[in-house]
């Protein structure tokens, strides 16, 4: 990582996804699929096509099944092979991990992706906030030679795991990428770069729509949110000029007044502020909507800012 930049990764379900998180500018995506069971592995054509029309970084998840991280020999070899066939492919990243039955990771197991993923940066995701020690965790990731660690500092979003996720950058140093990630949105996202200091931050927002099926079964449902499959609900919106005004200050405080890179460079211009502060200051926006089978599409959207001197 150059400079003091802070870096967001968008986490996308679709190909389609992942092309309009590039075009809002986004430095990275991971590629997931089924992420109401909190992601699991994308098909190779979905990793495929996803290669072919992205030229920002590509990660892609490498877990067999939603549920715990304790894989039968079967799942292994299923994650192995997604590994090599991820690798083939040209992704950048895989995403993965793997415990033992008292909460500590695997390290042989571990080990054995680390050296299939090769040339491609490997993250250990949040199976780390399901283990018993989070420091003796984070030690044992260095040492497997892990590149980067997604977590919500073992509570259920970023904002209040906050504590242990300072702890954890602090003690990790450069060592390992310690990247924040769980409910970040634009009205937290300068509290977590002043609480944390983290450098990455893994980014989601949804919101269900419609479907534009015109007959629906109204005695079927093939999804595990009835509630979504019909709702309208107004999308989160970000305030622009506070976010802007909230990072840039988040920014001189934690490094220095340098100016950061968040994401790459946008549309959008604010003018005034640019000239006043003598910096360039982009607005990038993008909506990701991943369609069912079964009668209705999630949609998600995304909103952050570049900043260049």
């Amino acid at each position: 990582m150059s400079g003091h930049g802070i870096r967001i990764e968008a986490c996308v379900n679709s190909v389609e996804s992942a092309v309009e998180a590039e075009t809002g500018g986004a430095y990275r995506v991971e590629l997931c699929d089924n992420l109401h069971d909190g992601g699991t592995t994308p098909s190779v054509g979905a990793i495929e096509a996803a290669r072919e029309k992205l030229e920002i970084k590509l990660n892609v998840i490498i877990r067999p099944r939603g549920g715990d991280f304790l894989y039968s020999d079967q799942e292994l070899d299923i994650m192995r092979a997604d590994v090599l066939a991820a690798r083939a492919v040209g992704v950048d990243g895989v995403v993965f991990g793997i415990l033992n039955p008292d909460g500590t990771v695997n390290a042989e197991q571990s080990r054995q992706i680390v050296e299939l993923a090769g040339p491609m940066s490997t993250t250990f995701h949040r199976a780390f906030d399901m283990c018993a020690d989070p420091y003796a965790t984070i030690e044992d990731l260095i040492s497997l030679g892990i590149d980067r660690v997604l977590t919500s500092g073992q509570r259920p979003s970023a904002i209040e795991g906050a504590p242990l996720l300072e702890k954890l950058v602090a003690s990790a140093g450069k060592r390992i990428v310690v990247m924040p990630g769980v409910g970040i949105d634009e009205s937290n996202i300068a509290r977590l770069i002043r609480l944390t200091k983290a450098r990455e931050y893994h980014v989601l927002a949804e919101r269900p729509v419609e479907s534009e099926m015109a007959f629906q079964n109204p005695l079927v449902f093939m999804g595990t949110d009835p509630e979504k499959s019909a709702a309208t609900v107004v999308p989160e919106r970000v305030n622009m000029a506070t976010m802007h005004v909230d990072i840039v200050s988040a920014e001189g405080e934690i490094f220095s007044g340098e100016a950061a890179m968040v994401f790459a460079p946008a549309a959008m211009p604010l003018n005034a502020f640019s000239e006043a502060c003598g910096i360039r200051i982009s607005i990038l926006s993008f909506s990701i909507t991943v369609s069912f089978c079964f009668g209705f599409k999630f949609k998600c959207s995304l909103a952050g800012f570049g900043i260049t001197t």
